[in-house]
């Protein structure tokens, strides 16, 4: 979810402009190619580093607390904003995105905190 986050910021938003441009969605555009940069980073070394050992936890904060407040703030941006005209292809793969993201979140936390069976 956060990789394709951070890809759909450079397909068109609205008519004429992508994620990325310097109207009004800009700051949004690139807020949320951060955060997704910053969610699919702790993935990728999750999955493909295990040898690099990360924070459990940021300020107090879990990881996978902080990516699901990334994508959940994320996703009502978006979602907030497909309302208007002109909507593109890239403001709906955002918000599918960054939904994708708040679930695998929500899904890693509860499988973190379920007792060991066996």
């Amino acid at each position: 979810g956060g990789a394709l986050m951070l890809v759909a910021t450079f397909f068109n938003w609205r008519t004429g402009t992508s994620g990325l441009s310097t109207d009004s969605l800009g700051l949004l555009g690139i807020l949320t190619l951060l955060f997704g940069a910053a969610i699919a980073a702790v993935a990728a070394i999750r999955a493909f580093a295990p040898q690099v050992s990360l924070p459990t936890d940021v300020l107090g904060i879990s990881l996978d607390k902080i990516s699901v407040m990334l994508s959940a703030t994320v996703f009502l941006w978006t979602f907030g904003v497909i309302s208007g005209s002109g909507v593109k292809f890239g403001l709906h793969l955002t918000w599918i995105a960054a939904a994708v993201a708040t679930v695998g979140g929500v899904l890693t936390m509860r499988d973190s905190s379920a007792p060991a069976r066996g």
